[in-house]
């Protein structure tokens, strides 16, 4: 059975989903900006595999949900804007889809669906979370850089069901994993999303590089581990993503010191991004005055404190993130001086 699907944030993420989604048959329109459009709907959407396979596709692009006459007949919107703009991208969807249509976020860090189920009542929120490494090296071409990872589901409304979904995926080549438990999937994406992440970002430097430094290699286990902890006093369960056994990450993190865990753990966190910059680092190289950290190492210290456990390696990662962002901190105070980082967080 075909899906009319609607994907709202037509970035890397949302074309590689819709476009392998519209490859096997579905309908698909792409929401987007001006540029992205264009070069849609003249050349066709590239897909580029990591074994080095291609294919042109050529779903429907707009600018804007007024430009689309179909609405009424969406059956799911994917969620793939940056999550600093899922408040505003939900208010100018309301009161547009039928009722009971589901929405799936398959953003970064944690909130986003309670956002959707706050602003979206009449909508069945689904949750979703992608661990492909996914690259845009121009306008209409997405590149999987590496050949690892896929797509995990969740039902967040009470009653979505989610199984046609997660079929429809694997249908479009995905590695697909449902779950009962919503959270404790986000959170455990959030684990991943936060390695070699805004300390890189901070620096400037390749996560290969940053964490070639002791010091460095230290912060993100001791933000890693106090994710860890968050989760716990949330009651939340560290789940294995598609190729990523992060219950074994845990596992390895409570009971091995950090001498013993370098030469097993480096290796695995610089590589499991292929050749791709951490999201942080690059919203910053491009100058962007918002960040995803707010819903990364930020939401880790906000659960922190709620729960009256200990995050201060999170909080002050999003603090100088966050402070070089909006230009209250110049970036040149830490670019490349991995030193002054650690000094600071650990003083």
């Amino acid at each position: 059975m075909k899906i009319n699907v609607l994907v709202i944030g037509a970035g890397a993420i949302g074309c590689l989903a819709g476009g392998r989604l519209a490859a096997i048959g579905h309908t698909v329109t792409l929401l987007g900006r001006a540029k992205l459009v264009e070069v849609v709907n003249a050349k066709g959407l590239h897909l580029r595999w990591a074994d080095g396979s291609a294919q042109t596709l050529h779903p429907y692009a707009v600018e804007n949900l007024n430009d689309l006459s179909n609405l009424a007949e969406i059956e799911l919107v994917l969620f793939t804007v940056k999550s600093f703009d899922t408040a505003s991208a939900a208010v100018d969807l309301a009161g547009r889809l039928p009722p009971g249509a589901r929405v799936m976020s398959l953003q970064n860090g944690v909130g986003n669906e309670e956002l959707l189920v706050e602003i979206l009542p009449q909508q069945a929120i689904v949750a979703g979370s992608i661990t492909l490494p996914v690259e845009v090296p121009q306008l209409g071409t997405i590149v999987v850089s590496k050949d690892k990872g896929g797509i995990g589901v969740s039902p967040v409304s009470a009653g979505v069901k989610v199984a046609d979904i997660a079929q429809a995926l694997r249908e479009a080549g995905f590695i697909v994993a449902e779950y009962s438990d919503y959270r404790s999937l986000k959170w455990s994406k959030l684990l991943m999303n936060i390695i070699s992440n805004a300390a890189s970002a901070i620096l400037d430097m390749p996560p290969g590089e940053a964490t070639a430094q002791a010091c460095i290699f230290n912060l993100e286990l001791a933000a890693m581990r106090e994710t860890i902890a968050v989760m716990r006093a949330q009651g939340l369960e560290v789940v294995a993503l598609p190729s990523y056994p992060l219950p074994s990450l845990a596992k390895a993190l409570r009971w091995l010191p950090n001498f013993a865990l370098r030469p097993i753990l480096r290796p695995i966190l610089i590589g499991g991004r292929g050749d791709k910059l951490p999201s942080l680092q690059l919203e910053l190289r491009k100058g962007r005055n918002q960040s995803e950290v707010t819903v990364l190492n930020q939401a880790t210290a906000d659960a922190a404190r709620k729960a009256g456990v200990a995050a201060p390696v999170n909080k002050k990662l999003s603090e100088i993130l966050q402070g070089i962002v909006a230009g209250k901190i110049l970036w040149k105070t830490y670019r490349s001086k991995p030193e002054i980082l650690c000094a600071e967080i650990n003083e």
